[in-house]
């Protein structure tokens, strides 16, 4: 923004007419500093459209704003605008409230043979894996099983993933899928917990992860 690169939270939008005069990053937070329009302008902007971005209004006395969501902490004070991100607060997101930016890879969990567009919820481990050439197989932990269900279904066609099946039965629920770098998987769901198994389609192969 006005030849400025800066970490913000995604969507983040400033007034059409403004100008950013000053960037002050730190480990923590940044500080963002705008010309132009009126403060007031500023802050009725941002108060407008904050909710949209999914940050929840935490203070408005009129000239300032306070707003959290999406791991994101955001304070609007006239043309000063500071946010942090939190690592942990994003992952104590429920999966399907998080925003595409936060989720993870299968490099970020260890994983060398699964799907390559496949992703996961920030928060989310892997555990009990096994991962040979023809395809990993592993339990997500982080979050309940319904809530990465939920995650799943929302969300396994963003990722280039075709869902074939979606049962339930004896207290089981089977999504199956496939993608086109040959990958045929089984996410298995029950009480108590998700477990994933991909496997490569016979005469095809895929690019692994790196080490």
């Amino acid at each position: 923004m006005d030849h400025r690169t800066f970490l913000a939270p995604p969507g983040l939008t400033f007034p059409p007419d403004s100008r950013v005069t000053a960037v002050f990053p730190s480990d923590f937070a940044t500080t963002v500093h705008l010309d132009a329009p009126e403060d007031a302008a500023i802050v009725a902007y941002l108060r407008e459209r904050l909710p949209g971005w999914g940050d929840a209004m935490t203070n408005d006395n009129g000239t300032v704003l306070t707003a959290a969501g999406r791991g994101w902490a955001i304070t609007v004070n006239g043309a000063m605008v500071i946010f942090g991100y939190s690592e942990e607060a994003a992952a104590a997101l429920a999966p399907t409230d998080q925003d595409p930016s936060m989720w993870l890879t299968r490099a970020d969990l260890g994983l060398r043979h699964a799907p390559l567009f496949m992703r996961y919820p920030a928060g989310t481990t892997a555990t009990d894996v096994t991962d040979p050439e023809s395809g990993a197989s592993y339990r997500l932990a982080g979050h309940s099983p319904e809530e990465l269900l939920a995650f799943s279904r929302a969300h396994l066609t963003d990722m280039r993933l075709s869902v074939t099946a979606d049962d339930t039965a004896a207290a089981a629920t089977t999504l199956r899928f496939t993608e086109e770098d040959g990958y045929i998987s089984t996410i298995t769901v029950t009480a108590t917990e998700l477990r994933i198994v991909h496997r490569l389609a016979s005469g095809t192969s895929a690019t692994p992860s790196p080490s």
